[in-house]
């Protein structure tokens, strides 16, 4: 093939429909938070993940194109109360020695409003993979967007409590999982 043809070849693929590319997204984690909310005893508590990375490539003109990964250090979580800082990473939770990470992986969106949209993927929390849809808003701060979003999930289907917590009673098998995150696009 010549190089005249190299290069039509290239340039029809590129302008293909669907191969768009999506923007790349840089996170800033000092201004962004990932956390989940549970209720044990009726109370609700909160912890949040100290360690986390989001892979973003977004793009409102081309959600086909538009992907997300996002890794969560499991052992990263803070709730504020020693007890459960303690026991949560433990096998009969998150089992932080067998399963250091839970990873999101989006790879379709949709668009369901006005800057609001929904992240439809795969969440994998110890080993155990599950359908997650997540729904979120966008809003632009400046040269930044904040992302918010929040979905309930049932923490005993991926083996999070065991034993006596394998129920929903003391601990709630719903569990609020919230992000929100600052970005810039690069």
């Amino acid at each position: 093939m010549t190089r005249l043809g190299l290069l039509l070849v290239v340039a029809a693929a590129l302008t293909a429909p669907g191969a768009a590319l999506a923007r790349p997204y840089v996170v800033d984690p000092a201004a962004s938070k990932l956390s989940f909310t549970g209720t044990f005893d009726g109370r609700p508590f909160t912890g949040a993940f100290q360690k986390w990375d989001a892979q973003i490539n977004f793009d409102p003109a081309h959600l086909d194109a538009s992907k997300a990964v996002v890794v969560i250090q499991t052992g990263s979580v803070r709730t504020g109360t020693a007890e459960y800082d303690k026991t949560i990473g433990e096998p009969a939770w998150f089992a932080v020695r067998q399963f250091p990470t839970a990873k999101f992986v989006a790879s379709t969106f949709r668009k369901t409003g006005a800057n609001r949209y929904e992240a439809v993927g795969q969440l994998t929390i110890r080993n155990v993979a599950r359908p997650a849809t997540l729904p979120f808003t966008l809003q632009p701060e400046g040269p930044r967007t904040r992302m918010r979003g929040e979905l309930t999930l049932d923490r005993t289907q991926f083996g999070v409590g065991a034993g006596e917590f394998g129920g929903d009673q003391p601990l709630k098998k719903a569990v609020r999982v919230q992000v929100d995150l600052l970005a810039t696009p690069r």
